[in-house]
């Protein structure tokens, strides 16, 4: 089954822009390429995913059931719940704390729109980063990963306790020293793009 994976941008679609997306096959290697908006619907796939940048998503833990996701997280959110689209972790249970990430509902509800439009029919909708629910055998408890942000490089960091993003900064990497200094704890990974601003 093929996957069409968009990355949704940060901010809205300007006139001319490119959009990046990768088509992922079993057994093949992703290919990661850029098109106008207009001829994504003709690339073909099983499945199109629409992937929420990092930036965008806020993540909370909760407990279930008390009300409503909105009622729980009332006094952890910037925002109105009403403003915002709520979605929980895959398999959450009420035995245990679930996450549950947070975004603005018209940034995304137009983005949606937009790819409907024209004719991109999304099917999933998935985070860029999550924290991990179970930890996988053999797998690093911390990933800090640089990557080649909206303007400039900057940080990402998934583990157990959530997800933050921050500029690739010296005040940044002083921050983040006490996961650094112990490499048994923590997967250092950098896009190809911005691997000799890592380093």
């Amino acid at each position: 089954m093929s996957t069409l994976v968009i990355p949704l941008p940060q901010g809205l679609l300007q006139a001319g822009a490119l959009l990046d997306y990768a088509l992922v096959e079993p057994g093949v290697a992703a290919q990661h390429k850029q098109t106008a908006l207009g001829l994504l619907a003709s690339v073909q796939a099983d499945e199109r995913v629409a992937m929420v940048p990092a930036n965008r998503l806020s993540w909370h833990r909760v407990t279930l059931p008390k009300g409503t996701l909105g009622g729980l997280l009332e006094d952890e959110l910037l925002d109105e719940p009403e403003a915002l689209h709520l979605a929980l972790q895959p398999q959450a249970v009420d035995t245990a704390p679930v996450w549950v990430a947070a975004c603005q509902r018209d940034w995304l509800q137009t983005w949606l729109n937009t790819l409907e439009q024209s004719g991109v029919h999304i099917t999933r909708i998935v985070p860029e980063s999550a924290p991990p629910t179970a930890p996988a055998a053999g797998a690093l408890p911390t990933v800090l990963r640089v990557r080649n942000g909206e303007h400039q490089p900057d940080l990402l960091l998934t583990q157990a306790a959530g997800v933050l993003v921050l500029p690739l900064s010296a005040d940044s990497l002083s921050l983040l020293r006490p996961l650094l200094n112990d490499p048994t704890q923590v997967a250092l990974r950098a896009e190809p793009t911005v691997a000799a601003a890592a380093e």
